[in-house]
């Protein structure tokens, strides 16, 4: 996504109602203008929306990227 859309972008997704919390991280990830970006603030919208902040889930793997594995403290089969 072109840089200078990301503002709108993130208003349009903080008004939609109804999204997962899966749904909303990927619609999240998705906005960023680079590819490797924004996975950690990522991570603690996905827990916060799932209820998960005491005890962190990873968010799914929406892209297949094989740098998204448990790790960093996810206990192993934590993937959200």
């Amino acid at each position: 996504m072109d840089w200078r859309l990301v503002p709108d972008a993130i208003d349009h997704l903080c008004c939609s109602c109804g999204l997962t919390p899966a749904e909303f991280f990927r619609e999240y990830e998705e906005i960023h203008p680079f590819v490797d970006g924004n996975g950690r603030t990522g991570q603690i919208l996905f827990n916060w929306l799932n209820g998960t902040l005491d005890k962190p889930v990873w968010a799914p793997n929406c892209w297949g990227d094989e740098r998204r594995i448990p790790g960093a403290g996810a206990p192993e089969g934590d993937q959200g």
